[in-house]
């Protein structure tokens, strides 16, 4: 059996991390706290409204990752996606942020993805799956991509190993490690 000191999944002391979710469903939020009390996630902030959680991480810093839940209609969080990514006016566009999505459809998938979520976690999950998708953009985060119409995690696995090879997009781009903020160009 798994628990968090044997997990072989990579860090297993969540103790000392933040986590915030963006959610206003009450069965959802429980869910969620459950699973991170399982994980012994050391705190967990939960927000319904736009304004309360950029107010809070632009007074008192931006937790180690946000979980967003994407309902069927997902126009808000796709807002608040936009508005951390925006690089110019934000002050944690590299806030690592998961998707928790309530249906897993092609269409909700490619919405929340080019709004620059770095993870997708279909519900219901497992306290299992909440350690992995914090240890993936904590641990292996993949490179941001800067283009005219896009800022946020390149949307290919690898990234960093491969960007500048044959297979990179034709044009001007740069891609950022959103750990060192080392930038590439080409």
């Amino acid at each position: 059996m798994s628990t968090p000191e044997t997990d072989t999944v990579g860090e297993t002391d969540f103790r000392h991390l933040s986590l915030f979710l963006f959610d206003s469903a009450e069965y959802q939020i429980r869910l969620f706290k459950s699973a991170a009390t399982s994980a012994q996630v050391g705190e967990v902030a939960v927000f319904s409204d736009i304004k309360a959680i950029l107010a809070r991480i632009r007074s008192k810093g931006a937790p180690d990752v946000l979980f967003v839940r994407v309902p069927a209609d997902n126009r808000i969080v796709l807002e608040l996606c936009g508005m951390i990514r925006a690089r110019g006016t934000f002050p944690f566009p590299y806030l690592p942020i998961v998707a928790i999505l309530d249906q897993a459809t092609k269409t909700a998938v490619t919405a929340v993805r080019d709004a620059g979520v770095d993870e997708f976690l279909a519900a219901p999950f497992s306290p299992r799956s909440l350690r992995e998708r914090v240890q993936a953009v904590r641990n292996d985060r993949r490179g941001f991509v800067d283009v005219e119409t896009y800022f946020g995690p390149d949307r290919r696995r690898g990234a960093m190993a491969e960007w500048l090879g044959v297979n990179r997009r034709s044009g001007p781009a740069t891609l950022i490690d959103p750990v060192t903020e080392a930038i590439y160009t080409a």
